[in-house]
């Protein structure tokens, strides 16, 4: 058999899998050898005909594993597999600095993203129900936690899928994450790109449309912090903000 015609898989430390160099998804919840064994079983099926394998695993720094998957289903291991020699690892993705900063649409927010970060955004905003909001909020958090130890919690790579984080706060009807997302996504868009930019802009309108929404003694607490994210962009309704502020202070 032609070397050529063997799949490589590799399961990275991350978590993640490469097959043929090409990222292979895990869906939440499922464990990745269960992943791996079914694309290589749809691949035979496919085919019509057996699937060679050499799965390299360098989470558990094992052996590489030959398998032979059959259009059945069924699998065995595969002794007489041509020695091949392990895959280098990608190249690690650029990291996207903040002078690169693209114009982001907020219809297509995971369009900006780098590989593989950018479909896995979109499989959370994409077909969205109201049944599956909590879902993928939950997909939301996985993805910004890895983010943010790639990329850091105030890099744009992270801030953008934060901001979709608070959309689904809100649509959750959880305003006191809501809120206190947009706000950190507010403090960081006016730090790095100033007051002024569509991110910080459209962030600051959703901070204060969460604030307004919350029980007197929780937007009591954070009020003051939106008036002076309010303050700093120049924002024609501070003035009614710490107006409304100052209602909620004699109330609580």
């Amino acid at each position: 058999m032609p070397t050529d015609a063997v799949m490589n898989v590799i399961l990275e430390t991350d978590g993640t899998c490469l097959v043929d160099g090409d990222f292979l998804p895990v869906p939440a919840g499922v464990a990745l050898p269960t992943v791996v064994l079914t694309h290589l079983q749809m691949e035979a099926a496919g085919r019509a005909e057996p699937v060679y394998a050499v799965i390299h695993d360098r989470a558990q720094g094992a052996n590489p594993l030959p398998l032979c998957v059959h259009p059945s289903g069924a699998s065995e291991p595969w002794p007489e597999y041509p020695r091949l020699p392990d895959p280098e690892p990608p190249a690690p993705a650029a990291i996207p600095r903040w002078v690169d900063l693209p114009d982001i649409p907020l219809a297509r927010p995971w369009s900006v993203l780098p590989a593989p970060y950018a479909d896995h955004l979109e499989d959370i905003c994409v077909g969205a129900r109201p049944g599956d909001l909590r879902e993928r909020a939950s997909a939301a958090d996985r993805l910004l936690a890895e983010l943010t130890e790639v990329f850091g919690a105030d890099h744009w790579c992270t801030l953008v899928p934060g901001h979709v984080r608070g959309d689904l706060a809100y649509l959750c009807g959880d305003l006191t994450l809501g809120a206190r997302t947009f706000i950190y996504t507010t403090r960081q868009w006016q730090r790095a790109v100033g007051p002024h930019h569509p991110m910080a802009e459209v962030s600051l309108r959703n901070a204060v449309g969460c604030w307004r929404r919350l029980p007197v003694e929780e937007a009591h607490v954070i009020g003051g912090t939106v008036v002076e994210l309010l303050e700093t962009a120049g924002h024609r309704d501070a003035g009614a903000a710490r107006t409304h502020l100052a209602r909620l202070a004699a109330a609580a």
